[in-house]
């Protein structure tokens, strides 16, 4: 499959993998994307578009050089007390060689793909955000995605939101999580996603990522709703590293969330860690 909806008929359908050069295909309807194969950029995850089914993976990257295909939104769901679908993953650049309980990228260079939102609810629960993938030997992990929204009055529970994948061994930032998924109107209580956290840097010249922020109300009356906590932040390389990631700030609500810890354990904006 190449990206040709006509070609695609039922269910999900998978991008179809590059050759030694090129990038692999985008996928449809929740289907993952293409690997690539030696140099090349992995497909697009698909977006899910029946309700409630999550977004596809995105594909990996090159063995050698390329990035990860981002993961594809998850569908909102329309039921009452159905849940929206998850955000798909975001492809790794390349793959990974296993010393013992050690794992080196493949890839010389490339950057993960950021994930995909998850699908709003209109109760019930929503999708989480797709986490991002992560670099080859140089280049950034990919984002999380944000966690979806419940948009019906009675309440319901935010999307949590994806966390960041890992930096590159050497030369790189760890990605970013997703923020929590709010609680559009919430009259009936509710709850904020929590946001998703920040990578880690990996061995040299790598700096964290940022944790995401935790899910709060949206709208005129926040009735009974409890905001999502802060994701933490991911923590810099050992050696020689960059900037620790900040802990993501808690969501609003009657109850607050609490935020999440900066990389080295410090805590973000004086308040104290998620629970």
């Amino acid at each position: 499959y190449t990206e040709y909806a006509g070609a695609c008929t039922e269910g999900a359908c998978a991008g179809g993998k590059g050759g030694l050069i090129g990038n692999g295909g985008n996928g449809f309807n929740g289907g993952a994307g293409g690997a690539a194969g030696w140099f090349g950029n992995g497909g697009k995850g698909g977006n899910a578009v029946t309700l409630g089914v999550a977004g596809g993976n995105g594909g990996r990257g090159g063995l050698f050089f390329g990035s990860g295909g981002d993961g594809g939104t998850g569908a909102a769901a329309t039921g009452m007390m159905t849940s929206g679908g998850a955000g798909g993953r975001g492809g790794m650049a390349g793959t990974m060689i296993m010393l013992g309980s050690l794992g080196l990228p493949t890839s010389f260079f490339g950057n993960g793909g950021s994930g995909g939102a998850g699908g709003d609810a209109v109760m019930g629960t929503a999708g989480a955000g797709g986490s991002g993938g992560m670099a080859g030997v140089i280049g950034n992990g990919g984002t999380g995605a944000n966690g979806g929204k419940i948009v019906g009055m009675g309440g319901g529970t935010g999307g949590r939101g994806g966390n960041g994948g890992m930096a590159g061994w050497l030369i790189g930032a760890g990605g970013d999580g997703g923020n929590g998924g709010d609680v559009v109107e919430g009259m009936g209580g509710g709850k904020g996603g929590a946001g998703g956290n920040g990578a880690m840097g990996m061995v040299l010249f790598t700096s964290g990522g940022r944790g995401g922020n935790g899910g709060g109300w949206v709208g005129g009356n926040h009735g009974n709703i409890t905001g999502g906590a802060g994701g933490n932040g991911g923590p810099s390389a050992p050696f020689l590293g960059g900037a620790a990631g900040d802990g993501g700030g808690g969501g609003n609500g009657f109850r607050a969330g609490l935020g999440g810890r900066r990389g080295r354990g410090d805590v973000a904006d004086g308040q104290g860690p998620p629970d």
